[in-house]
């Protein structure tokens, strides 16, 4: 089943299937008031002694230095690539539009730099070597090396498996009793792709598009981050900062029980805090809205060094998906879809200013396949 909606949007409708309360007129009138100034000779008014002053959440601190960014992820009819920034390049076999999902598929894979590729018999469910491999009914690979991606075929094989596959019709995989189709259309498109990705069009390393020059590109260098390493005590939120933040994020946390709407306080470094707000929940997706409490003691809306979770308009406070902290990592995992066949995956560490993203993965297309891309990866110091 393919989706034509952005993986964002699909994001979206997952995570808002249970009906939102709606704003009272009242508040809605009292937020599109202006503030009026007073006028002259006017008595000011006075405040209720039972009100208590409102928390003042800063703006957002402006993401200053190198912006992170992850390469794009391309579907090619039945097929989908991505590559990082260190041009090593993936390519996935999805399953068909109109039918049951493969228990097994084929995935090509190869650093960058002109490395040898290998291509890969995936699977939700665990598997081993041997397993056969068929195009157009005739035997192309048997056996296979066991491996954690998955059972893995190189060198020559591999080499005969990516021209059968790239040339082929139909294809077929065998596990034991188990046997499903490999799907081939965009196959030889996909892995052309990969070739000008990996700048290697035109050479003698090329999967598809070879030519007679000898491969020259080299991988880039992983970005540098230095991160501040967690240390220190967590500043824990005012019940008031809590209701200031719901409020700036706009968080639906009426139908979350008691104990799902307690923000986690994190040590960051540097006596700054990190606070995850529990701001709504999906069927599979829990939304946090994420701000730092500074060394200066004052409350921020996070910054990040790319895009993440729901930060889709400019001066949203950023919210991220399945998130959690540990290890001086913050995690963020969206799932398009219940069976986790789609979705994003990213790392961040605190460099002091702001969350740096050291690794994401994704798969934008939800068809089959749990394998994540990687298409962004830095070097933590």
């Amino acid at each position: 089943m393919k989706f034509a909606l952005p993986l964002v949007a699909l994001i979206l409708a997952a995570c808002n299937t249970d009906p939102q309360p709606q704003e009272s007129d009242a508040r809605a009138r009292a937020a599109a008031q202006p503030n009026v100034p007073a006028q002259p000779g006017a008595p000011s008014p006075t405040p209720s002694p039972s009100e208590a002053a409102e928390p003042v959440i800063a703006p957002a601190l402006a993401s200053t230095g190198p912006r992170a960014t992850p390469g794009e992820m391309r579907t090619f009819r039945d097929w989908v690539v991505g590559c990082d920034n260190r041009l090593s390049c993936t390519a996935v076999a999805l399953g068909p539009d109109d039918a049951e999902f493969p228990t097994l598929r084929v995935v090509v894979m190869r650093a960058g730099g002109g490395a040898l590729p290998r291509v890969i018999v995936d699977s939700n469910d665990d598997i081993a070597a041997p397993v056969t491999i068929t195009i157009d009914g005739k035997p192309v690979a048997k056996g296979g090396r066991n491996d954690d991606e998955g059972v893995i075929f190189t060198g020559e094989e591999a080499g005969r498996l990516i021209e059968a596959i790239a040339q082929g019709k139909a294809g077929r995989i065998g596990h034991g009793k188990t046997e499903d189709a490999i799907a081939l259309n965009g196959a030889a498109a996909a892995l052309r792709h990969m070739d000008e990705q990996q700048r290697l069009t035109g050479t003698t390393a090329a999967l598809i598009a070879r030519g007679k020059d000898r491969p020259t590109a080299s991988p880039p260098a992983l970005p540098v981050v230095a991160r501040v390493r967690p240390s220190g005590r967590a500043t824990r939120p005012t019940p008031a900062q809590v209701t200031a933040m719901r409020r700036a994020a706009d968080c639906q946390i009426e139908f979350l029980d008691e104990a799902q709407t307690r923000p986690e306080a994190h040590a960051l470094g540097g006596s700054a805090t990190l606070i995850l707000l529990p701001c709504g929940a999906g069927a599979y997706n829990f939304m946090s809205a994420v701000f730092v409490i500074g060394k200066d003691g004052v409350l921020r809306p996070a910054t990040f060094d790319t895009s993440v979770g729901f930060d889709v308009e400019a001066g949203a406070v950023p919210q991220l998906v399945n998130s959690g902290f540990g290890e001086g990592r913050l995690t963020n995992y969206s799932k398009g879809r219940g069976i986790g066949d789609c979705g994003i995956g990213q790392d961040f560490v605190w460099d002091g200013q702001r969350f740096r993203l050291i690794e994401q993965s994704e798969m934008t297309e939800c068809r089959g396949s749990t394998r994540l891309v990687t298409t962004w990866r830095a070097e933590v110091r």
